[in-house]
């Protein structure tokens, strides 16, 4: 029998993401843009995990889309 998906994976994800927003618009002062390609460069996800620029694009652009993590 497979493991079932954990439930709330999705939601430490957002949170996880908002996180990482509010840090870098906050402390390191970015704009939008900027905050964007930011996290999407990895380093300020998961430094030194490498580049998973597909799959981080892919989540990062659909949170942006639905606003639920950063500013509407």
């Amino acid at each position: 029998m497979e493991a079932q998906p954990d439930p709330e994976f999705g939601e430490r994800l957002k949170e996880g993401f908002r996180a990482i927003y509010r840090r870098l618009r906050e402390e390191e002062g970015l704009d939008g843009e900027d905050t964007f390609f930011r996290i999407l460069d990895m380093d300020a996800v998961l430094p030194g995990v490498g580049n998973r620029t597909p799959a981080v694009l892919i989540v990062l652009v659909y949170l942006f889309e639905k606003c639920e993590v950063f500013e509407r």
